[in-house]
């Protein structure tokens, strides 16, 4: 509270070692650009080779399913190289290093980023921190850390590609559930998208106009969103109900989430007002889709008989995905080292582990009432 412990902010693979960091921002060595200094235009040095050349070359990957982009930004100017993996560097193997898969990473405006890495509670947001002797660490983190974790895993991996003709998918990284929804937005004296309207004011809506503004960058300042639709493009939305109030441009895309509601017709299950996404219906509709069932024009577009419904879903099988919460490494080191968690037949003398809220002041149905279920029947 009185400011005697210093926390400055990490950067992504600490700049590579390429450069200088400066509350989350990347100032890269001459010759070397991009969010964690990675990307080159240079020739690799005699002592260093790209990392395409340091294993033996992978399959190659299978003919992309989607049309053929557009190669007008890899014609216009000279093909950026990557820099060495960190792992291979260090002699540690890959589990990515046979696949055929390959993730062109975006470099969006720090405004998305790298601008958020700097505004942090007391408790860390993301996945690593500065500790007081200078040195970056991975720690537990938020429940949505994985929003930076994944980002940072891909800038190191064997399936990151800097040539967009050879990718599969297109990774899109906008840090709103882990810093944009807290502490960000409750720090801010005023929304910071849409103006000063009151409208589109509460923290999801917020989110809502951010993923817009990203999405609106994507689709303007390259051709690989147009070629496909978005269908190969891949956001992170991890927030509870996250994918429930993504706005409508994101719905072609592949969506991680931690929360895979699968409804037809989707609630707001949230009994936090800010975190309500149907709060406004006509925020909703402007932004987000359609609402389910027919409108009562004098309750501002609440349907007939009770609490609206969207009619947008909010998690598609088939084509979303739900990610694990991220845990630091360490975390699996004693689970992934015990082989009896493997041996077939094991008698499991923990048949229920949870942790959170049990839902006892929740609305009727929340999480399909399993959580008061399981009160009542262990805690009775």
């Amino acid at each position: 509270p009185f400011c005697e412990v210093p926390k400055p902010a990490f950067c992504l693979r600490d700049c590579r070692g390429r450069g200088r960091c400066d509350a989350g921002f990347c100032w890269c060595e001459p010759g070397w650009f991009g969010i964690d200094c990675s990307l080159s235009l240079q020739p690799p040095s005699p002592h260093e080779q790209p990392h395409e050349q340091q294993q033996p070359p992978p399959p190659p990957p299978p003919p992309l399913p989607l049309p053929l982009r557009s190669e007008a930004a890899s014609s216009a100017r000279p093909l950026p190289r990557l820099a060495p993996l960190r792992q291979e560097e260090q002699g540690m193997p890959s589990a990515a290093a046979g696949s055929p898969l390959r993730v062109y990473v975006y470099e969006m405006p720090s405004e998305f980023t790298t601008a958020l890495l700097q505004y942090r509670g007391v408790h860390s947001a993301p996945h690593r921190e500065t500790n007081v002797y200078g040195a970056s660490q991975l720690v537990q983190g938020s429940l949505y850390a994985m929003e930076t974790a994944l980002h940072e895993w891909l800038l190191d991996s064997r399936l990151r590609t800097a040539d967009t003709a050879q990718a599969h998918l297109f990774f899109v990284p906008v840090y709103v559930s882990s810093l944009y929804l807290w502490p960000i937005h409750g720090a801010s004296t005023a929304p910071l998208y849409g103006g000063r309207r009151h409208r589109g004011a509460t923290r999801v809506q917020q989110a809502t106009l951010m993923l817009r503004a990203a999405a609106e960058y994507v689709r303007s300042a390259l051709p690989f969103w147009n070629a496909s639709g978005g269908a190969d493009h891949v956001w992170m939305l991890l927030h509870d109900e996250a994918p429930c109030f993504a706005p409508r441009e994101l719905r072609p895309s592949l969506l991680l989430t931690h929360y895979g509601y699968d409804a037809r017709r989707p609630l707001s299950w949230s009994s936090y007002a800010d975190d309500d996404w149907l709060r406004s219906p006509a925020f909703y509709e402007e932004h987000v889709g359609p609402l389910a069932g027919p409108r009562e024009g004098k309750r501002e577009g609440r349907p007939a008989g009770g609490r609206p419904r969207g009619g947008a879903a909010c998690f598609e099988r088939g084509k979303d995905l739900v990610l694990p919460p991220w845990k630091p490494p360490s975390f699996w080191r004693a689970p992934l080292s015990d082989p009896g968690l493997a041996a077939p037949g094991r008698r499991r003398g923990t048949y229920l582990f949870f942790a959170g809220e049990l839902g006892a002041k929740r609305l009727p149905g929340y999480s399909h009432d399993l959580r008061q279920r399981a009160e009542a029947l262990f805690c009775d």
